[in-house]
């Protein structure tokens, strides 16, 4: 009974403290987005006002929260083979890149939604210890599972869905072993332009990483420097985000922004607005590719038929030059 009571207690204090952090975490977010708004032509006005929805966005937030512990060891179970197994592979595959002290298992629900809409693509996820390692050191993590990816589906780019640090490690990715396997890059609630919330008196916990999502950082001036040529990129971000602050850093400049409201962080992992950018960013460019390629087909047997009249033509000159000479 005594066992029973204090496993009681402690579950309560738990989530008690979860509200609690996400609270604040809401509240420094509402702040902070107030403060954007003040500035003269920050606030696009295409983008929600988020005059509201705050304790709605907070409300939905909570129970991600509270469950982050529990669901977590279980994305130390790599499904991949298993779910991949019956799947074809006649376009690209789909890398999903987990963001800070989180794994593989946060892409779960999506991973299940969008398993009959992302028809002919494998699915692919990793785990990465993002509390310890560094961002190049990450992105060798990432480099090893493109390439696992692209062997096992054979196919030779990979199209990579990065949610909050998962966005940065794709972009330190492409900056260390370059584009030219990416197809398409979408990051949700990806912190381009650092967050606020991130500490670096929090590095000791929280690992180096705390210091290179800071505003202002050498890792983000570095990568702001770094340019993706070829590849389609994508910005997801929430007026309601509760971790990147001021929201507005989630999208990178160059890149479409797809901004959206009511849901915080996390939340964005279980939006079916999110499901719907995802499948129409990956068929648009799969249809643009092809297109591509159909063009690129088209121009070459006229190259082939402009050298021989060119070739042609060459020879009817020297025989109207010959005829002249004997003449």
């Amino acid at each position: 009974m005594k066992l029973a009571v204090s496993l009681l207690i402690i579950v309560a204090l738990y989530l008690v403290g979860a509200f609690i952090f996400n609270a604040l975490t809401f509240l420094f977010s509402y702040y902070e987005s107030q403060s954007t708004r003040r500035e003269t032509g920050r606030w696009k006005p295409e983008w929600p006002q988020a005059n509201g929805g705050w304790l709605s966005a907070m409300l939905k937030e909570f129970p991600i929260t509270a469950i982050d512990l529990i669901w977590l060891p279980f994305g130390f179970l790599n499904r991949d083979s298993a779910n991949n197994r019956y799947r074809g592979n006649n376009k690209p595959p789909v890398i999903f890149v987990h963001g800070w002290s989180q794994n593989r298992i946060t892409f779960a629900w999506i991973i299940g939604k969008l398993r009959n809409r992302l028809a002919g693509r494998q699915l692919y996820t990793l785990n990465m210890p993002t509390t310890s390692r560094t961002l190049p050191e990450l992105a060798d993590y990432l480099a090893k599972r493109v390439d696992e990816a692209l062997r096992q589906s054979e196919q030779s780019r990979a199209a990579i869905v990065g949610h909050s640090l998962g966005g940065l490690v794709t972009r330190e990715y492409a900056a260390r072993y370059g584009s030219g396997k990416i197809e398409a890059v979408i990051t949700l609630a990806t912190p381009h332009a650092g967050s606020k919330l991130s500490f670096p008196a929090l590095a000791p916990v929280g690992g180096p990483i705390m210091h290179e999502m800071e505003p202002g950082s050498e890792t983000l001036k570095r990568l702001a420097k770094e340019k993706m040529e070829g590849v389609r990129f994508v910005c997801v971000g929430s007026v309601h985000d509760n971790f990147v602050l001021p929201f507005d850093s989630s999208f990178l400049p160059g890149a479409e922004e797809i901004v959206i409201d009511g849901v915080g962080h996390n939340g964005l992992l279980f939006d079916t607005r999110v499901l719907d950018i995802i499948e129409n960013t990956l068929d648009n460019t799969s249809v643009e590719a092809e297109d591509e390629k159909i063009s690129e087909q088209n121009k070459e047997p006229v190259k082939k038929s402009r050298s021989k009249k060119s070739r042609a033509n060459k020879a009817d000159s020297e025989n109207v030059e010959k005829s002249s000479t004997d003449k």
